[in-house]
């Protein structure tokens, strides 16, 4: 199983960019931010979201690259006026 996760990587890398990789992020983000609005947050699912937004951060930069490349420019449009 773990020599099948090298090639699964690569591949994902290679054929999802940092720019739908940070799209899928926001997605998943955008649930979590919903069960916290609705109060569902707990227990395993709240863990796993966690984990999953703690290991984007750690292991995946070139996906904060991607968000940032992406919403950065919208977002900070009119201050460079």
């Amino acid at each position: 199983m773990i020599l099948l996760l090298g090639p699964i990587q690569e591949l994902q890398r290679n054929i999802l960019g940092p720019e739908i990789q940070a799209f899928f992020f926001l997605v998943v983000a955008g649930l979590c931010a919903w069960l916290v609005w609705k109060r569902q947050f707990i227990g395993l699912l709240g863990f796993l979201c966690l984990s999953f937004i703690a290991g984007i951060f750690i292991y995946r930069p070139d996906i904060i690259q991607g968000i940032a490349e992406t919403i950065g420019p919208t977002l900070f449009r009119d201050w460079n006026k």
